[in-house]
């Protein structure tokens, strides 16, 4: 049993893949969850770049904690910048 609490108000069923061993299959699941899976990829994607090399505040040591707290909106933004730009860029004109 999956409890689940979400702000989206919606009830509808939707089908996804599951993979079970070397075989898929296709099982009903909640629109929300599906939402909720696809959101969190991208997350882990941000945590993942900015571990990678593209965080600033981890760039150096500061004594002032602020000059860390900035560095680290800095990243946040510029990271959404760039998946903004990704997304709105049309692929057939790249």
């Amino acid at each position: 049993m999956v409890k689940f609490v979400s702000t989206i108000n919606c009830l509808k069923i939707t089908t996804v893949e599951q993979q079970v061993g070397l075989k898929k299959e296709t099982i009903p699941c909640l629109v929300v969850v599906k939402k909720h899976q696809e959101d969190m990829g991208l997350i882990n994607k941000n945590e993942l770049i900015r571990l990678h090399g593209g965080e600033f505040s981890a760039k150096g040591y500061f004594k002032k904690w602020h000059k860390c707290v900035y560095l680290a909106i800095l990243d946040t933004m510029l990271l959404h910048a760039f998946f903004a730009w990704n997304a709105s860029v049309d692929d057939n004109n790249g």
